[in-house]
């Protein structure tokens, strides 16, 4: 457990989560992988979301939840052959996050993530609700845009951003879509139907 968190807990009664023990099981998951790298990441992970938000209140759970996620794709053991898409837009609270959970929630055989440029600390209310009418859990937090999930991406989506460098053999789509901050319940639920739209047919062309 990290120095002066030992016996502290967050606002939900959970002890905090010991990032080294975390690094030991991620690199049992992943014995291909260097297990000082899996550390080192676990760690940068940390602090990239220390960046965005250092005081919340479940910051070590989220690096870990964060370092999984870059794992898996710098794992090339994880998932071979398995159509991978990278949502990406300014700050990961809205768009990408409504695309990354229906592209989850329809049950295809396709790994979704999403991160944003920019990112911030929380996912917009309105998205979380437009989703939860639908039945879709959002996944997670806004992430920060990691090489290693970039580099494992085959499609990555833009929505109101630039496109990053890209690998050869990746291609880019950017969706023409409206920014969800500011708007009404109901102008974000045609987002979402909009959205909706969009994966079924991404999800159509990958299949």
């Amino acid at each position: 457990m990290l120095p002066g968190r030992r016996g502290r807990r967050d606002a939900r009664g959970e002890a905090p989560v010991s990032l080294e023990e975390a690094a030991s099981a991620l690199a049992l998951a992943h014995p291909t992988l260097d297990a000082g790298t899996v550390t080192t990441l676990v760690h940068h992970s940390r602090d990239l979301l220390a960046a965005i938000d250092p005081a919340h209140e479940r910051l070590q759970q989220r690096a870990v939840d964060l370092a999984a996620a870059r794992l898996d794709a710098l794992d090339a053991s994880v998932a071979p052959g398995v159509p991978r898409v990278l949502f990406l837009s300014t700050r990961n609270d809205g768009m990408s996050i409504i695309a990354e959970a229906l592209v989850r929630a329809s049950g295809a055989e396709v790994l979704a993530s999403s991160a944003g440029v920019r990112p911030v600390a929380a996912v917009l209310r309105s998205v979380t609700d437009a989703l939860a009418e639908v039945g879709v859990d959002h996944p997670g937090f806004p992430k920060p845009l990691t090489s290693e999930v970039l580099a494992r991406a085959d499609v990555v989506v833009t929505m109101l951003c630039d496109a990053p460098p890209l690998h050869d053999g990746q291609r880019t789509e950017a969706w023409d879509l409206a920014d969800p901050a500011g708007l009404g319940s109901s102008a974000v639920r045609s987002l979402r139907d909009d959205i909706r739209v969009r994966v079924d047919d991404l999800l159509a062309r990958l299949a």
